[in-house]
């Protein structure tokens, strides 16, 4: 699972945004009950900046990895309120 995270990451920061969400369909098909990314950057990395972990958080929630708090403005905010407006 940490491989596929950093791979996501790595690609979706590349521009390669169909590659990432291919990574994270890949990570929620090898762990259907995965971490969501916070409790996942809680108990499996360790960084001596909090800055790289919020850049990490970031972006695995551009990729689209599973979050446990959707933020306001992100794309995943802005599409669960389109579709609450229906």
């Amino acid at each position: 699972m940490i491989s596929l995270a950093f791979r996501a990451a790595a690609e979706v920061e590349a521009g390669a945004a169909d590659d990432a969400a291919a990574t994270i369909i890949e990570w929620k098909r090898r762990y259907p009950q995965a971490l969501p990314v916070e409790i996942f950057l809680s108990f499996y990395t360790a960084y001596a900046r909090q800055q790289e972990a919020d850049q990490l958080a970031a972006s695995l929630q551009k990729a689209g990895a599973p979050m446990c708090v959707i933020r306001r403005g992100t794309p995943i905010d802005m599409r669960r309120r389109a579709l609450s407006s229906i």
